[in-house]
């Protein structure tokens, strides 16, 4: 599972070069669907950081419940006030 990220690289980097070629030929209805694989590609990478900073959020014991809240050692959340 960890080398999908790789292969949505590919994805990406392919839309590109296919995008770039049409640009450079002038065919630009071409050219989009080389943007569509890039968007494609790009998107998946971003939620799975998205997910990879959740995670290391949850892992370190921060408090999601709102920025700047503070968790206390008894793991209640303090809240300020």
């Amino acid at each position: 599972m960890k080398y999908w990220g790789f292969s949505f690289v590919l994805l990406a980097l392919g839309g590109g070069v296919l995008a770039a070629w049409h640009f450079l030929d002038f065919s630009f209805w071409f050219a989009a669907p080389g943007i569509v694989l890039i968007l494609l590609g790009l998107m998946p990478l971003s939620a799975a950081k998205e997910h990879a900073r959740q995670q290391s959020l949850v892992h370190r014991g921060v408090d999601g419940a709102r920025p700047g809240a503070r968790s206390n050692r008894d793991g209640s959340a303090d809240h300020g006030g």
